[in-house]
């Protein structure tokens, strides 16, 4: 079982006795439930402040920094879904577009402009994929048998679509000729992107 999500002092101290060698889980209704033995508990939590030393002491630790671990790790994940669909040959191209342009957008992002609020890299990274997901794998817009150089214009195209709304979507009206102007100069070298700029 995976929590995702801030430890609360409210739920996580009802977890003690799950976390024990008995891995028995009293509820506060007063049932209780055995785990099985090969049923195990995973926190993936941002820090550890509100937890107290009873249950700190009950689990085994690893730190992750985030700056080691980067984007590109859910990026490959995500990928499968695409591969299904496209083959080999285009998720490598969808692959090489990702690490082409996504770390200029962030470093331009970061700081060059003004963002609405704070995002982190990974939560637009996620917004890139899901937007990616929508058009080409749920939609019905691209059909994977066009021949190699319409699909990867297809491809591209969408592309810049998902990054302009998920790398620019956070942005202050006064950084946005900026990142358009950024935007234009990135992809015009790519001969795949055939955009009919209208932003």
């Amino acid at each position: 079982m995976v929590c995702d999500g801030p430890v609360d002092a409210l739920w996580i101290e009802n977890m003690n006795t799950v976390l024990d060698d008995n891995k028995m889980l009293c509820l506060s209704n007063s049932e209780r439930i055995k785990f099985t033995p090969f049923m195990h508990m995973v926190f993936e939590v941002q820090d550890l402040a509100v937890a107290s030393p009873a249950t700190v002491s009950r689990c085994g630790m690893v730190y992750i920094d985030p700056n080691e671990l980067g984007w590109m790790p859910f990026v490959k994940t995500w990928i499968v879904k695409f591969q299904e669909k496209f083959g080999q040959a285009t998720t490598e191209y969808l692959l090489e577009l990702f690490t082409k342009y996504v770390e200029e957008g962030f470093n331009f992002v970061n700081k060059k402009a003004t963002q609405t609020m704070r995002q982190v890299d990974i939560g637009k990274v996620s917004t890139l994929c899901s937007l990616l997901e929508s058009l080409l794998i749920i939609g019905k817009d691209v059909d994977p048998k066009l021949e190699e150089s319409k699909l990867k214009a297809a491809i591209c195209t969408t592309f810049v679509f998902c990054y302009v709304w998920s790398i620019g979507g956070n942005l202050r009206s006064n950084s946005w000729d900026n990142f358009d102007t950024f935007v234009r100069n990135l992809f015009d070298e790519n001969p795949d992107c055939k955009v009919i700029w209208i932003i």
